[in-house]
């Protein structure tokens, strides 16, 4: 890069014939943008959704996620459980017997 941060000559054709860029390109340029995301099955849960779901109270559940009893993750001020390892630790995960 020169200087003043823009790209040289050299440097632009080097881009322009890498086929990682081009494949990107025509990834972007081939996505649909006027169609609506359709909502899925969320892949997380509260700790009181996950609660309930165990049968204990919610306070219990944050005790346990607090103790590492269960599996959580932060996602910035929320606590969330994955719905696979919560069924992996509960060993109902999918093709599981």
């Amino acid at each position: 890069m020169s200087r003043r941060g823009t790209i040289t000559r050299a440097e632009a054709s080097i881009k322009a014939s890498n086929p990682r860029v081009h494949y990107r390109r025509m990834e972007l340029h081939n996505r649909n943008l006027h169609q609506p995301i359709q909502p899925t099955e969320r892949l997380v849960v509260s700790v009181a959704e996950a609660a309930a779901l165990l049968g204990i109270s919610r306070a219990l559940g944050y005790e346990l996620a607090a103790r590492g009893d269960l599996p959580t993750l932060r996602l910035g001020r929320r606590i969330v459980m994955p719905k696979a390892a919560l069924l992996a630790l509960l060993d109902m995960a999918p093709g599981a017997e």
